[in-house]
């Protein structure tokens, strides 16, 4: 995937229940409690992986994969 690359982090907030966010390059998004939940694990799963890529000196992340219901 190539695209711009942010260094800012995006604001979060939990409002009427549901998560709001609020990133660069405009982009705004609300979930549910579950979506914001997986989307938070698949982010923490592919920001170690790409932390030790950087360490590594390897490419690019692999796509989250879907968690088994």
């Amino acid at each position: 995937m190539t695209s711009l690359i942010h260094e800012e982090p995006s604001d979060v907030k939990a409002e009427a229940g549901s998560v709001h966010i609020s990133g660069p390059g405009g982009v705004v998004v609300s979930l549910s409690v579950e979506a914001a939940e997986e989307t938070s694990e698949r982010i923490l799963q592919c920001a170690l992986e790409a932390r030790g890529q950087q360490i590594l000196g390897e490419g690019c992340c692999h796509a989250a994969k879907k968690k088994p219901q």
